[in-house]
């Protein structure tokens, strides 16, 4: 998807394991957006990703999201690692 908006229309279309997000986009942010499939469809897993090591938010209530935030450029092993883990449902470590 190009945007927050275009993938909560495609999750209402199409079954979807895990959303690999980016924190900064202009119609939603990534939290936002976190928060929405959390909300609307508990099953799918969410990554969150950013170019900036400084990104929290304060508001953000699930820890796990915001403490596992893979920071840019990421390495292909990390993500899959990530992606390997959120779908089996372990904790990080």
């Amino acid at each position: 998807a190009n945007s927050a908006s275009e993938a909560l229309e495609i999750l209402e279309h199409q079954p979807v394991d895990l959303i690999l997000s980016d924190i900064i986009m202009p119609d939603m942010n990534g939290y936002q957006l976190a928060a929405v499939i959390r909300e609307k469809y508990p099953e799918i897993k969410v990554q969150l990703a950013s170019g900036y090591s400084d990104i929290k938010n304060v508001d953000m209530v699930d820890n796990d999201l915001q403490n596992n935030i893979l920071l840019k450029p990421f390495n292909i092993q990390k993500l899959l690692r990530r992606i390997r883990t959120l779908l089996d449902g372990k904790d990080i470590a």
